[in-house]
């Protein structure tokens, strides 16, 4: 996945011992951000876009690691813009981690699910999008053979 990544990017890194990959480049309230081609854009945003793909414009990438210049792709995740406002309320609570380390509850179980079901949405809206596109390739396909 790394190598995925363009060096300007890599060679901002630091790689820390709990998996985050920290920007150390330039930030704007504490999330890092880059210039591409004259645009400043969000770091986490262009690797997670380099990674997964498109990222639509109404949606947040969110570090689920919850430090905000990690820009490592397996602790990305995208939200809608409401949802990520939620979890900024919640302070520096890491998702990551699912039980208290003091009690050992369980915690942020329905938050989590609300993210889970919000994702898998997304993913069937995806799909109903590309069956519509293939069926409509398929007709134009098949007027064009007549």
């Amino acid at each position: 996945m790394i190598n995925d990544i363009p060096s300007v990017i890599v060679s901002r890194l630091v790689f820390d011992s709990t998996g985050c990959w920290l920007w150390t480049g330039p930030k704007s309230n504490g999330y890092g951000q880059l210039v591409l081609d004259g645009i400043t854009k969000p770091v986490a945003r262009v690797v997670y876009e380099i990674s997964f793909g498109p990222v639509e414009p109404d949606l947040e990438v969110v570090q689920v690691c919850r430090v905000r210049y990690c820009v490592n792709p397996t602790h990305l995740t995208i939200m809608t813009q409401a949802l990520a406002t939620e979890l900024r309320s919640l302070g520096s609570v890491r998702l990551d981690k699912t039980h208290c380390p003091t009690c050992g509850r369980r915690r942020f179980k329905s938050f989590k699910r609300r993210i889970k079901a919000e994702q898998k949405a997304m993913r069937i809206e995806v799909l109903e999008i590309e069956r519509s596109l293939q069926t409509i390739l398929n007709a134009s396909n098949r007027s064009h053979q007549r």
